[in-house]
């Protein structure tokens, strides 16, 4: 397959000028922005929910933001009109021994902190799909106990607020700190759920697959937009897309393209570290998949295999991000990872069929959660066994910037290495 040098020059300026013109568009004016003991404003994002506090990122009338430190109760859904009250002070002043925090804050353009607010509800507003999203944590914490409720919201909605901090630890330690937050794999499971429950009707293929993105959107709006979440929505809905227009696409392909329109459409979600461990992730994924369709292994342990080289591929790829930004890096996530996985989407079926159950089938309900109890039980204990492996997880770890592209750098040059010695063509990463 021949490359149309013109056309690629054209597609790389498009990307260019897509992204300027985005950031552009998303710049906004906070010269007028002053602080003040009390203000009014309007609740646009929920950044964390803590077990007694809540970070909020509030929007005034002139456009100024404002990050709020809150109760955790009442809870707020986005579109409430509220009244601040507290200190207010510049990132640079709230974050002073965190100067790289107070540099994010300022290309969010937040422009002050409020540390311990009071916040007064002037105008609550019923946001469906945020009050379907705390509907759904109350069944949950109706219908499970704890920790398994706090542990089931957190992978179903993305508030980690109620689980306690020595789980989170484990969880951390163990390399699997990823499944107590909504990412790729989350909403990839969600998918299959709507497809299997989609394709009982007889419906068109192209209608079904845009009724199962609608509704995979709205779970993800749910969410709140993470943006993990938001780059497995747009991968899936490409890559599906370009399933039913019959070309001929390969992963790569599909990845850079989603790359294209996440940036196009909002540059500076390429600052937040959730997009960029997410992205990275991907990519090893794709790469791990990509190298072992090539090596010859005995049915019986293909899918053992496959599931060792992705979990392999995601954790090689986000190796370095990890260290910069959290100083941790576990060593045993590789092996949790691989014995963990598998029994999510488990999780994930029996929690959606025991919360439709609830309605009418309380006693089934009840059956299925003790189920869900035992799957969570034990992922626990294999989190905890291989947590406390010795020399199995380092924390505090200083890495440098630039030891991030020396890694990427080493990283490229062997795969490089690898297929000049099994003679693989670069055109084979596009189709």
């Amino acid at each position: 397959m021949r490359v149309n040098v013109p056309t690629a020059v054209a597609a790389a300026l498009l990307f260019l000028l897509g992204y300027f013109y985005g950031a552009q568009k998303d710049a906004m004016q906070t010269s007028n922005c002053q602080a003040s003991e009390k203000s009014t404003a309007t609740l646009t994002k929920t950044i964390a929910l803590a077990p007694t506090q809540a970070r909020y990122v509030f929007t005034q009338e002139n456009g100024c933001l404002r990050l709020v430190y809150a109760p955790r109760f009442p809870v707020l859904v986005r579109g409430s009109i509220v009244e601040i009250s507290g200190k207010q002070e510049t990132p640079e002043d709230a974050f002073s021994g965190i100067p790289e925090y107070a540099e994010f804050l300022r290309d969010e353009n937040v422009s002050f902190v409020v540390k311990n607010a009071e916040v007064k509800i002037l105008q609550k507003k019923d946001v469906y799909i945020d009050t379907f999203r705390v509907r759904i944590a109350s069944l949950l914490t109706t219908l499970f106990r704890e920790p398994d409720s706090s542990l089931l919201v957190a992978m179903l909605t993305g508030d980690q607020g109620g689980i306690g901090k020595e789980i989170k630890d484990v969880y951390r330690n163990s390399g699997i700190t990823h499944i107590l937050s909504i990412s790729g794999l989350h909403v990839s499971i969600i998918a299959i759920v709507l497809t299997v429950c989609i394709s009982i009707f007889q419906i068109p293929g192209f209608i079904r697959s845009i009724l199962i993105f609608s509704l995979l959107w709205v779970y993800i709006a749910s969410v709140g937009f993470p943006a993990s979440a938001v780059r497995a929505g747009v991968f899936w809905t490409l890559y599906v897309l370009a399933y039913h227009v019959r070309a001929l696409t390969g992963t790569l392909t599909v990845i850079f393209l989603t790359l294209a329109v996440l940036l196009t459409s909002s540059p500076r979600i390429i600052n937040t570290i959730g997009f960029q461990l997410s992205v990275t992730a991907v990519c090893g994924i794709g790469i791990a998949i990509f190298f072992t369709r090539r090596i010859r292994v005995a049915p019986y342990l293909k899918a053992i295999f496959t599931l060792c080289a992705v979990s392999f591929g995601a954790t090689l790829t986000t190796a370095p991000l990890t260290l910069y930004y959290f100083g941790t890096v576990s060593l045993v996530g590789i092996i949790t990872n691989i014995v963990v996985i598998p029994l999510l989407p488990l999780v994930t079926y029996a929690v959606l069929i025991a919360l439709v159950l609830q309605a009418f089938a309380f006693p089934f309900a009840l059956m299925i959660a003790f189920v869900v109890h035992l799957l969570l039980a034990w992922i626990l204990f294999v989190a905890r066994l291989c947590a406390s492996i010795p020399y199995g997880h380092f924390e505090n770890i200083l890495f440098p910037l630039w030891g991030i592209g020396l890694y990427y750098a080493v990283l490229m040059l062997g795969i490089i290495v690898i297929m000049k010695w099994h003679k693989i063509s670069w055109r084979q990463w596009w189709i």
